[in-house]
């Protein structure tokens, strides 16, 4: 039986083309990767006319890892930055979580307290 792996993908949706590439990417390496299910979660797949914050707040809830496109597009969200990290740090301290920060487009860390 696989293990089961949920990766939430958080971006600025300025950053859309990066995320389509990288999550393409992504889903190409882990397809064939042993005792292990991969499944990644993006805006993308909240249905029309749905209530979107709770469908993501439903995807963080499920998630084992948060996979951070970081740019400074993303360090300016305020949804990112008082909705999704704070619940992803949360996730990390009570349950182990793994959240990944990738560097997207050049931006510098010092200015992200809470990632640095």
């Amino acid at each position: 039986m696989k293990t089961a792996i949920n990766i939430f993908v958080s971006y600025s949706s300025k950053d859309r083309d990066l995320r389509e590439l990288l999550v393409d990417g992504i889903k190409g390496h882990l397809t064939h990767r042993g005792n292990f299910e991969y499944q990644t979660w993006t805006d993308t797949q909240i249905d029309l006319g749905s209530e979107w914050e709770a469908a993501i707040n439903q995807a963080i809830q499920q998630s084992n890892v948060a996979l951070l496109l970081v740019s400074a597009n993303f360090a300016a969200s305020n949804f990112i930055n008082k909705k999704e990290l704070p619940e992803f740090f949360k996730k990390q301290k009570e349950e182990g979580a793994l959240i990944l920060p990738v560097l997207v487009r050049q931006y510098e860390f010092q200015y992200f307290e809470s990632l640095s």
